[in-house]
């Protein structure tokens, strides 16, 4: 995958997307893990009413486990970044994540540099300061993401289909748990 996208095969975000969820679900299927599936779908990026634009999400993964030792579907949403040179983390991309987080908080932003994919928290991205960039947040490791996610460490139960019913029924819960009272726990360095 990647050295397409270093010979110039690959030039656009959304096609490097969908060419990596083929590339992980061709493995997980060429694997045969026992009872276990793995989905994927490229939310819509154009015109009124997009996805994109209202989850804040590239896309969603699912992974779901049906074995007589362990049962779980979980998911997690992500926003795709194409890097080229210092990637300055703007507004858009930390309202992109803020979107993410209001529905799940397993959010993440893959990072797509010239010699790897990385993994960043949307967590991380969002509180990031005004002029951190991508290379600055903490990162993972492609495989090592999803060696979390096989191990149960990351994922959102809610995320249970990879459809564009599952995000629509997601949307609506997070409108539904904006919080009308709160407490704020705050720390802050003393001196």
């Amino acid at each position: 995958m990647i050295e397409l996208r270093i010979g110039g095969a690959i030039e656009q975000e959304e096609d490097f997307t969908s060419r990596l969820l083929q590339s992980i679900s061709d493995r997980f299927n060429q694997a045969r893990f026992g009872g276990l599936v793995w989905s994927s779908k490229v939310l819509t990026s154009k015109g009124h009413g997009a996805q994109e634009r209202i989850i804040g999400a590239d896309f969603m993964s699912v992974l779901s486990m049906q074995h007589p030792d362990m049962r779980f579907t979980k998911g997690f949403l992500a926003q795709a970044k194409f890097v080229r040179g210092k990637a300055v983390i703007d507004d858009r991309l930390r309202e992109q994540c803020r979107r993410m987080l209001n529905v799940s908080a397993d959010s993440f932003v893959f990072v797509y540099l010239a010699d790897a994919v990385r993994v960043a928290g949307a967590l991380a991205v969002a509180g990031a300061g005004p002029r951190s960039t991508l290379q600055g947040v903490y990162t993972v490791d492609i495989v090592e993401f999803f060696g979390l996610h096989l191990r149960c460490l990351i994922g959102d139960q809610a995320i249970r289909d990879a459809t564009p019913e599952t995000l629509d029924e997601l949307a609506r819960a997070a409108e539904m748990a904006i919080p009308r009272f709160g407490l704020a726990l705050v720390a802050s360095p003393s001196g």
